[in-house]
């Protein structure tokens, strides 16, 4: 047992003064409180005081465990108390509380500790995006989390390395959010006419199939754009060929559209041809021919020479401004008139040193394509 000491006073259910002024309360600091098997033990020394321990022999006085008090009150021993048995062990207390005669053991680290660390592939560690982050140290034991580390994810296409296998954008055709210029017409087209590129867009590392805002060459449809974007405004097919007829017997001048075949009384003048549209188009005017009985004049107007001039036909339309139509090149309009025959014409323009006699140029408006021959 113990060592028995005489003339002190051992209290139960108080606090109690024991050698070497310690401090214990009933139960011991940490005890349960529950008194040992010697409790029934006999003794003679009636008053004595001894040291006790209930725990296992091999972690008395070791660590945080420390002896107890009894004493022997008539004649059997009082419960121990005031010891201190072994403990789970308390990371970071300064204190081995299982008794062992190892300080923190099963310990992995100390409070307030703090170390790298890295979830995600060792190979992947620091490349690209991927950073290493810190575990903080609680209670003896590493943090679960990896504060701020940075780990693989799947490419995002914009500009860094996301899965961190040392490739940028892998599998990616562009970066999203950027744009290209993009065209799907035939080459060569491109800024010809209406016909201009757009803009593709990149999303998910793809170029869009569509290229938003690009004009790309359409039919013809004689409206004096270049729909086809060949550099030609409209087509020959949008045109029509006016042909020139005289009656020499009256002295007359007329005109006839996409036909050689002259009237009675007439003759094709061979070889002297132009052409004007058949259709309006934006930019153009109708063009008449209106007749007399005895002579053909050509005008904007359908109600100029009335009453006399009393036959209208519609010829087609001319321009009001000056175009390459179906790559023909444009002259100015005019009409001419033979005072002897009384006889109104059409021609080009041409400079007074170059209108035949007895011919005059009463005025000019409007513009045709590709005069061949003269007047």
């Amino acid at each position: 047992m113990g060592v028995v000491r005489q003339g002190v006073s051992l209290v139960l259910g108080v606090v109690a003064v024991l050698a070497l002024g310690s401090v214990v309360a009933v139960g011991g600091c940490g005890s349960d409180g529950d008194s040992d098997d010697s409790a029934a033990e006999p003794c003679t020394d009636s008053g004595a005081v001894e040291d006790c321990y209930p725990g296992n022999a091999a972690t008395r006085t070791l660590g945080a465990c420390r002896d107890g008090m009894r004493q022997c009150v008539d004649g059997v021993w009082t419960p121990c108390i005031g010891y201190q048995l072994p403990e789970p062990e308390v990371c970071d207390d300064e204190l081995d509380n299982n008794c062992n005669g190892t300080l923190d053991d099963g310990c992995s680290c100390t409070e307030g500790d703090t170390r790298p660390c890295y979830s995600g592939p060792p190979a992947t560690t620091n490349i690209g995006l991927c950073r290493e982050g810190l575990q903080d140290c609680a209670v003896g034991v590493w943090s679960d989390t990896c504060d701020d580390e940075v780990t693989p994810t799947e490419e995002s296409c914009d500009t860094v390395d996301n899965s961190c296998n040392g490739v940028v954008d892998e599998g990616c055709s562009c970066v999203d959010g950027t744009t290209q210029p993009c065209y799907s017409g035939p080459p060569g087209s491109d800024g010809v006419g209406p016909c201009h590129s757009g803009q593709q867009s990149c999303s998910d590392g793809q170029w869009a199939a569509v290229c938003a805002g690009e004009a790309i060459p359409q039919a013809e449809s004689c409206n004096a754009t270049d729909d086809s974007c060949n550099g030609l405004i409209d087509e020959l097919s949008c045109l029509g060929l006016v042909y020139m007829f005289v009656n020499a017997t009256v002295g007359d001048t007329m005109v006839k559209v996409n036909t050689a075949t002259p009237d009675p009384g007439y003759d094709l003048v061979a070889n002297v041809h132009f052409y004007l549209y058949l259709t309006q188009v934006p930019g153009t005017v109708e063009l008449y021919q209106r007749f007399n009985g005895t002579d053909h004049m050509v005008t904007p107007d359908p109600n100029e020479g009335s009453p006399g001039y009393d036959q209208t036909v519609s010829l087609g339309f001319i321009a009001t401004s000056s175009w390459l139509a179906a790559g023909l090149t444009p002259s100015e309009l005019c009409r001419y008139y033979n005072p002897d025959e009384q006889d109104h014409a059409v021609w080009e323009y041409l400079p007074d040193s170059q209108v035949p006699a007895p011919w005059v140029r009463e005025g000019c408006g409007g513009y045709a394509w590709d005069f061949v021959g003269g007047l």
